[in-house]
């Protein structure tokens, strides 16, 4: 889409904005991010394994000693 293109939007106009959408919202990555305090949630591990299915990667990021965080990768499923 150009500026000229973009700068004509409409705002108000529902078919302006669903044509700015199918513009933009091409060849997109996802990214998601979630935080989890101190216990790990029920079925934590299950749903890791059904984001790993449908070709999402995982990554797991923590504060926490390294042992810690070892032994939290461990029980999710992360690892």
């Amino acid at each position: 889409m150009t500026d000229q293109e973009f700068d004509s939007i409409d705002w108000g106009n529902e078919a302006d904005k669903a044509t700015l959408s199918e513009a933009c919202e091409r060849n997109l990555k996802v990214l998601g991010c979630t935080g989890v305090e101190d216990e790990l949630q029920d079925e934590v591990s299950d749903c890791i394994e059904d984001f790993r299915d449908a070709g999402i990667k995982v990554w797991m990021l923590t504060g926490d000693l390294g042992h810690t965080a070892q032994e939290i990768g461990y029980n999710c499923g992360v690892m």
